[in-house]
């Protein structure tokens, strides 16, 4: 066992429950825990190592290990090679319970329900809940001198936006999106990958479509410092309609992260910002529209560029008449 560190991993982890009892075929050892989606894969990449080594049997919810001379199951030599092994997983307090209830082991010739186990263990007043606490090495950082490093590594992306607007309406439609984000070795590219697309919409609707309207002299008809927009049915969240035409996501590759666990990185709110690509694609269309009105100067656009905005920037022999090329829309009304 001792050569197949990675069992532990999955074994010592707080969602998991773990029964082992000795049969005249060795020491039994059942994992039960509900795994994420993620985890499945290391799982079956697991077993798939284990697959061809003579001395283990599996099925879908147990591993047995058959006992060497001494019938003995080191847990404490499987945890140490696997510290070694991998050097930044998170472990618990493994003595807690595999090596200071070694005498609670059921000793059984046939099937031993988990209840069984459970019993014994209480009646034996053996605790079997354990506990413990991490602190994420090298990080830091002195609010007063500025300096330190407060994060253990960072998520970078890149994403570019294909935008096409409505000069007369305001409207827009995103064409054409391109994301690339590195994720170190992806534990799961298929829910990476979603989460990338969930998070870039939802940095679309933040650039572009999700206004926020305050009770103010602009809103009269709005309670004073209460906001309107606080729910579905007043505020315009992101739909099917916004998404890209085209969306290409994809994870840089052979980019291992050195600092965390399986060399990975975590994804979920990285990838929000990578809409800004949306938001600047909006500016550079409206430029274009103003640059054949034979307007070259500065324009504000302000976040998010909401219809009314993107209209009313592009200036033209409508909207001349009643602004200047430098007019700042308020919220719509």
């Amino acid at each position: 066992m001792e050569d197949f560190a990675d069992l532990y991993s999955f074994c010592d982890d707080l969602g998991a429950s773990i029964a082992e009892m000795w049969s005249q075929q060795g020491w039994n050892i059942t994992l039960r825990r509900l795994l994420n989606d993620w985890e499945v894969d290391r799982v079956a990449n697991l077993l798939q190592r284990l697959e061809d080594f003579p001395g283990l049997n599996t099925n879908p919810d147990a591993i047995r290990w058959k006992h060497d001379r001494d019938g003995e199951f080191s847990a404490g030599r499987m945890y140490k090679r696997d510290l070694a092994t991998h050097p930044g997983g998170i472990f618990g307090p493994w003595k807690q319970i595999w090596k200071s209830n070694t005498p609670t082991k059921s000793v059984s010739h046939g099937q031993c329900a988990e209840e069984h186990l459970v019993s014994v263990c209480f009646f034996e007043r053996i605790d079997l809940s354990a506990h413990g606490f991490y602190i994420t090495p090298d990080i830091g950082f002195d609010w007063k001198s500025g300096k330190g490093s407060p994060f253990r590594y960072f998520t970078y992306g890149a994403a570019f936006s294909e935008v096409e607007i409505d000069t007369l309406t305001g409207d827009f439609h995103t064409r054409r999106a391109d994301v690339i984000l590195d994720l170190g070795f992806s534990l799961n590219p298929a829910i990476d990958i979603g989460q990338i697309e969930g998070a870039f919409l939802q940095g679309l609707g933040w650039v572009a479509l999700e206004e926020l309207k305050w009770g103010d002299k602009a809103h009269k008809w709005i309670p004073p410092g209460c906001l309107l927009t606080c729910g579905p049915g007043n505020y315009k969240l992101p739909s099917l309609n916004d998404m890209p035409f085209k969306f290409n996501v994809s994870l840089l590759k052979n980019a291992p992260n050195t600092k965390a666990i399986h060399s990975s990185k975590a994804v979920g709110e990285p990838p929000f910002f990578l809409a800004s690509a949306v938001f600047f694609a909006i500016k550079n269309a409206i430029k274009s529209a103003r640059m054949e009105a034979g307007y070259n100067d500065w324009f504000p656009l302000d976040n998010p560029a909401t219809p009314e905005r993107i209209r009313m920037a592009c200036t033209d022999e409508f909207t001349k008449l009643l602004v200047n090329s430098d007019f700042r829309p308020k919220l719509s009304v």
